[in-house]
């Protein structure tokens, strides 16, 4: 079982770097590390810094997951104004999708304090790996 999951998990990855290379606006680093261009991450964090409550962030997250394609590191970016931890886990979980590097996903587990959140994302991450195939 662990050669299957490891076998499909090694899949995924490749999907996943197959569908990045596509997207619009992105270059690489000599890392493959994707960069998402200037004009494409400006906006985006000035329309969740400009909200006044968590509340506010968290539904501009959900709409900006509709509009754009992130990174982890500019996903812990645009959430890191979210003081509340549990809004900043719905706030995660709803950029998922837009998530160009799902394989790190699992590492915004390490900007929550909170034990029981850690393992609801790592939970949410391992759940919709095994949906994605």
């Amino acid at each position: 079982m662990t050669k299957t999951f490891l076998a499909l998990f090694g899949s995924f990855l490749l999907m996943t770097a197959a569908n990045a290379s596509t997207i619009e606006g992105a270059h690489y680093t000599e890392t493959s590390e994707c960069i998402v261009s200037e004009h494409l991450s400006d906006d985006p964090y000035a329309a969740i810094n400009d909200t006044d409550t968590d509340e506010q962030k968290l539904s501009v997250a959900r709409q900006l997951s509709t509009q754009h394609y992130f990174s982890v590191n500019e996903i812990r970016q645009l959430t890191t104004s979210i003081t509340c931890e549990k809004t900043k886990l719905k706030a995660f979980i709803s950029l998922y999708d837009s998530c160009i590097d799902k394989h790190a996903f699992f590492t915004l587990s390490k900007n929550l304090d909170s034990k029981d959140l850690k393992t609801e994302l790592i939970h949410f991450v391992d759940n919709s790996c095994i949906h994605e195939f």
